[in-house]
């Protein structure tokens, strides 16, 4: 059985058109390929019905191994490698003779190219006071990786954190707004531009909001593969919900079991259409979390809706709740 074609390196996890292909296979007795990750363990096979052709798709393995998560142990402005943002794996195949090259994955809906940011080589964001905020991008190890803060009116520009790479692969870097504005205060804007190996890769453009000490911070998945963060200043309602499990005795009612949980309903700053589709994507993204004093806490959305209030403007409203219920007996 020979290769005939495989995803390129960094590739989407996502995408159902990444197989493993193969021809002049056994017609005539099933064939089974193998999966390794990047340590070389195995972590699933496959048999396939007797066929000169077969494409493998490795989706349901790449779902399973990726596990991006917030990175909230991570105080000041820093840069990272994130192990946890990719995965790689690689195919035996004629019994294990032959074995495709390694292909790492994101969690991006795109392929992800050296140096790339994703998110684009220029964004605008908002951040207040206490709060953090990310951007992911592709270096190889050894290259050296920079963040400069840049005033409107250059008065207290300066380098955030220099390092450099001590592994391949998709790093982050964390812009802590404490830390960006410490020589500036009472600034309304700031930019931050990060280079590798003294090319500018990107830049970040920052509106500094106002502090919401009551406010909400969300974090999500985006589509771009890296993680968005929001603070929503409202919030509508708080319950407790519970659903118990109950049976009927000659005695009276026995309770089997309860299983508790605390809903928020959140509603965000008026919006533009472009800044409220943008915080609508949370309501699809497969992992959300909310940000409790440095611990991400994965959370489960349970309805979301657009206000309108006309001249364009528009709010986001989301009701959600810890991914984990609390459970008794």
């Amino acid at each position: 059985m020979n290769l005939t074609s495989y995803p390129a390196d960094y590739s989407s996890a996502f995408d159902k058109n990444n197989l493993y292909c193969f021809d002049c296979g056994d017609a005539t007795a099933p064939t089974e390929i193998t999966f390794y990750d990047g340590d070389g363990v195995v972590i699933g096979a496959r048999r396939y019905a007797p066929s000169e052709k077969i494409a493998a798709s490795p989706e349901s393995f790449l779902r399973r191994l990726l596990n991006p998560h917030p990175h909230t142990n991570v105080p000041g402005c820093r840069i990272f490698h994130a192990p946890d943002r990719e995965v790689a794996i690689a195919v035996g195949y004629n019994d294990n003779a032959n074995r495709t090259p390694l292909v790492h994955y994101t969690a991006s809906l795109a392929p992800l190219a050296l140096h790339a940011v994703m998110g684009g080589d220029e964004q605008w964001r908002s951040i207040a006071a206490g709060e953090w905020d990310e951007v992911a991008f592709r270096v190889e190890n050894g290259e050296k990786m920079t963040a400069v803060c840049h005033f409107p009116d250059g008065i207290g520009d300066r380098t955030l954190v220099t390092n450099t790479a001590q592994a391949s692969g998709l790093h982050i870097l964390s812009v802590d707004a404490d830390v960006a504005l410490v020589s500036k205060p009472t600034a309304e804007s700031f930019d931050v531009v990060l280079s590798v190996g003294g090319v500018e890769i990107a830049t970040l453009h920052y509106e500094v909001a106002a502090a919401a000490p009551k406010g909400v911070r969300i974090a999500w998945l985006n589509s771009e593969g890296y993680i968005s963060y929001h603070t929503f200043r409202t919030v509508l309602a708080e319950r407790l919900q519970a659903v118990r499990s109950e049976y009927e005795t000659a005695s009276g009612t026995l309770t089997l079991a309860v299983e508790s949980w605390r809903e928020m309903t959140l509603r965000s700053d008026f919006l533009s259409s472009d800044k409220e589709e943008w915080l609508s994507e949370l309501a699809a993204s497969p992992k959300v979390w909310r940000i409790d004093s440095r611990r991400a806490v994965p959370q489960s959305i349970t309805s979301h809706s657009v206000v309108f209030a006309g001249d364009g403007a528009r709010s986001v409203e989301l009701t959600l709740r810890p991914a984990r219920k609390v459970s008794r007996f």
